[in-house]
Parts: structure tokens; C-alpha cells; sequence
């Protein structure tokens, strides 16, 4: 199970990226499979405009991955209240790509139970964006700190909110569930609705256009 840990400890040897790496996995308590020493830099960059207090800055889960989706989280914090997750970005990302990570984010993390407020913060520009009813709205820093201004934490086992069996659900076994869209799906599966759903929008755009030129014909 990864640690939660202070954001302030992360950064202590950030001027050696060797060093830098042994101290972020042994704060961890596993070993990183893919550290980007970019992104302490931003999670640096972070701290010094927003400023956090200590406490506040502690009970972070940091680049958090759900390993049957391939899907990875920059921060997260879980409170009694809520859950939390930040996304820093260090350059200029498109906002419609800022918009269906931050959807996508809170569809994942609200098998947690909690109140979810996900957030990205941009370190070239020290701009933050949320989600208002999954349209992307631009916060100041005042209310960003007021959204994550819990020094309390819950050390959950993460891991056991993902497992397969609550993140997996069948049609037949758990109509319910399914039907609700409380479910996951992997990078493949993901994959596979596109191409449905792809495939059901130009069907439906044919028989439109096929409609349209009965139509014509009738009127002829």
C-alpha cells in the first residue's frame, strides 16, 4: 500500500533528481515505476504560490495509479468529508484535454463515497480550473484553498476501493449498478465503446440522410 505523505517532504532534495528519486520512493514506501522529476519540480512550484500551511500539505497520495485501468493521478487527498485530487500541469495542455481528464477524474474517484472536488493547476501561469456541473470554471486562489483547507486525512486502503470486484460490474449479475454507470472501464475497454459508439453515430447519420432523400423523392 503507497503512504500518504507531506507535500513538503517531497521536495526536501529536489536539487539532486538521484537523490531526489530514492527519497520520494522510500517516502512512498514502494518504488516509482515512472518518476518524472518535472513533476516534483511543479509540485514545488505549487507549494510556493499557494503556500500551504504544513498540515495541510500532509496526507497526499502522489501519482496514485489504478493498475487494471492504467490510470494515474498526480494528488490525492482523502478527508471525512471529501476527497481531493489535484492535477499540476507544468505547460500549456488544451483545455478541452484539461476538461475530460478532470470529467474522467471525478467518475473514478467517486467509487470512494466521498464528495469529490478535482482540480487542475496550471505552474506556468498559477491558474486553477474545477468542474462546475462538468463544464471547466476558473477559480481564484482563495477559493481553491478554501475547497482543501482540511489538515484532517483518512489513510484508506486506496487500493481496496479499485479491486476488481467493485470496480467491474456485470449486466446480468448487477443490472442495477450497471445501468446506473457505476462502473469502470479499462484503456480497452474504453477503446471498444468509442469505436461503438462511433459506428452507431454514422448509422444514425445514414439513415437521416437516407430519411432526407425520401422525403425529396416523396415531394417529386
Amino acid at each position: 500500500m503507497q503512504k500518504y505523505i507531506n507535500l513538503y517532504e517531497v521536495i526536501k532534495l529536489i536539487k539532486n533528481e538521484d537523490v531526489s528519486k530514492k527519497y520520494f520512493d522510500y517516502l512512498r514506501g514502494e518504488t516509482t515505476k515512472n518518476y518524472r522529476h518535472n513533476e516534483i519540480i511543479n509540485i514545488k512550484d505549487f507549494l510556493e504560490y499557494t503556500q500551504l500551511d504544513y498540515r495541510l500539505a500532509s496526507g497526499y497520495l502522489i501519482g496514485y495509479e489504478i493498475p487494471q485501468l492504467s490510470k494515474e493521478f498526480d494528488l490525492i487527498k482523502i478527508t471525512p468529508q471529501k476527497c481531493i485530487n489535484i492535477e499540476i500541469k507544468g505547460n500549456n495542455v488544451s483545455m478541452d484535454k484539461v476538461k475530460k481528464q478532470l470529467i474522467q477524474n471525478h467518475h473514478y474517484l467517486k467509487i470512494i463515497k466521498k464528495k469529490v472536488f478535482v482540480v487542475t493547476y496550471f505552474a506556468h501561469t498559477n491558474e486553477f480550473y474545477t468542474l462546475v456541473n462538468e463544464d471547466l470554471q476558473k477559480i481564484d486562489l482563495e477559493v481553491f484553498k478554501k475547497n482543501i483547507s482540511v489538515d484532517k486525512y483518512e489513510k484508506l486502503d486506496i487500493d481496496e476501493f479499485f479491486a476488481p470486484k467493485n470496480i467491474l460490474v456485470s449486466p446480468i449479475s448487477n443490472p442495477e449498478k450497471f445501468i446506473s454507470g457505476n462502473y469502470l472501464l479499462t484503456e480497452h475497454q474504453k477503446a471498444i465503446k468509442t469505436k461503438i459508439i462511433e459506428s452507431v453515430n454514422k448509422k444514425m447519420e445514414f439513415i437521416t440522410e437516407l430519411r432526407g432523400m425520401l422525403e425529396l423523392v416523396k415531394r417529386y
